[in-house]
Protein backbone atom coordinates (compact mmCIF):
# COMPACT_ATOMS: atom_id res chain seq x y z
CA UNK A 1 0.00 0.00 0.00
CA UNK A 2 2.72 2.49 0.62
CA UNK A 3 3.80 2.31 -2.66
CA UNK A 4 0.19 3.35 -4.19
CA UNK A 5 0.50 6.58 -2.33
CA UNK A 6 4.16 7.43 -4.09
CA UNK A 7 2.43 6.45 -7.19
CA UNK A 8 -0.44 8.64 -7.03
CA UNK A 9 1.69 11.69 -6.12
CA UNK A 10 3.98 10.80 -9.06
CA UNK A 11 1.37 10.99 -11.27
CA UNK A 12 0.29 14.08 -10.33
CA UNK A 13 3.12 15.99 -10.62
CA UNK A 14 4.09 14.28 -13.84
CA UNK A 15 0.36 15.60 -15.34
CA UNK A 16 1.34 19.06 -14.32
CA UNK A 17 -0.12 19.36 -10.65
CA UNK A 18 2.14 22.06 -8.32
CA UNK A 19 1.21 19.93 -5.12
CA UNK A 20 0.43 16.88 -4.49
CA UNK A 21 -0.97 14.33 -1.36
CA UNK A 22 -2.15 11.05 -0.96
CA UNK A 23 -3.27 8.86 1.88
CA UNK A 24 -4.30 5.51 1.66
CA UNK A 25 -6.20 3.78 4.23
CA UNK A 26 -7.24 0.31 5.28
CA UNK A 27 -9.92 -0.09 6.89
CA UNK A 28 -10.74 -4.23 8.28
CA UNK A 29 -14.48 -5.03 9.15
CA UNK A 30 -15.66 -7.99 10.90
CA UNK A 31 -19.24 -9.38 11.32
CA UNK A 32 -20.54 -12.17 13.60
CA UNK A 33 -23.82 -13.29 13.82
CA UNK A 34 -25.07 -15.13 16.70
CA UNK A 35 -28.15 -17.29 17.41
CA UNK A 36 -28.71 -18.92 20.54
CA UNK A 37 -25.75 -17.86 21.75
CA UNK A 38 -23.66 -19.88 19.13
CA UNK A 39 -22.03 -17.89 16.24
CA UNK A 40 -23.80 -18.31 13.39
CA UNK A 41 -22.73 -16.60 10.63
CA UNK A 42 -19.23 -14.78 10.04
CA UNK A 43 -17.60 -12.02 7.68
CA UNK A 44 -15.32 -10.04 6.65
CA UNK A 45 -14.34 -7.58 4.98
CA UNK A 46 -11.20 -5.34 4.02
CA UNK A 47 -11.49 -2.28 1.91
CA UNK A 48 -8.75 0.29 1.28
CA UNK A 49 -9.28 3.90 0.17
CA UNK A 50 -7.13 6.61 -1.05
CA UNK A 51 -7.44 10.00 0.23
CA UNK A 52 -5.93 12.55 -2.27
CA UNK A 53 -5.51 16.57 -2.44
CA UNK A 54 -4.12 18.05 -5.76
CA UNK A 55 -2.99 21.76 -6.55
CA UNK A 56 -3.25 22.70 -10.41
CA UNK A 57 -2.39 26.70 -10.92
CA UNK A 58 -4.21 28.00 -8.19
CA UNK A 59 -7.16 25.16 -8.65
CA UNK A 60 -7.72 22.73 -5.42
CA UNK A 61 -9.28 19.50 -5.46
CA UNK A 62 -10.02 17.07 -2.80
CA UNK A 63 -11.46 13.56 -3.52
CA UNK A 64 -11.46 9.32 -2.48
CA UNK A 65 -10.73 7.18 -4.89
CA UNK A 66 -12.03 3.71 -3.70
CA UNK A 67 -10.62 1.42 -6.97
CA UNK A 68 -7.04 0.93 -6.26
CA UNK A 69 -6.50 -1.39 -9.07
CA UNK A 70 -7.12 1.42 -11.45
CA UNK A 71 -5.30 4.45 -9.75
CA UNK A 72 -3.17 6.19 -13.19
CA UNK A 73 -6.68 6.87 -14.70
CA UNK A 74 -8.45 7.89 -11.24
CA UNK A 75 -5.69 10.66 -10.92
CA UNK A 76 -5.74 11.51 -15.09
CA UNK A 77 -9.73 11.82 -14.40
CA UNK A 78 -9.32 14.04 -11.01
CA UNK A 79 -6.07 16.16 -12.64
CA UNK A 80 -8.49 16.75 -15.63
CA UNK A 81 -11.30 17.89 -13.19
CA UNK A 82 -8.67 20.19 -11.80
CA UNK A 83 -7.92 21.88 -14.93
CA UNK A 84 -11.46 22.84 -15.68
CA UNK A 85 -12.02 24.06 -12.29
CA UNK A 86 -12.16 27.59 -11.07
CA UNK A 87 -9.36 29.23 -9.58
CA UNK A 88 -8.95 29.72 -5.70
CA UNK A 89 -8.21 33.13 -4.90
CA UNK A 90 -6.83 32.70 -2.16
Amino acid sequence: MEDVSSRIVEKAISLGCQDAIADVITNRSYQIRFAQNEAVISNRWRESTASVFFVYDKRVLASDIKDLSRVDEAVERLVKIAKGSQQNPD
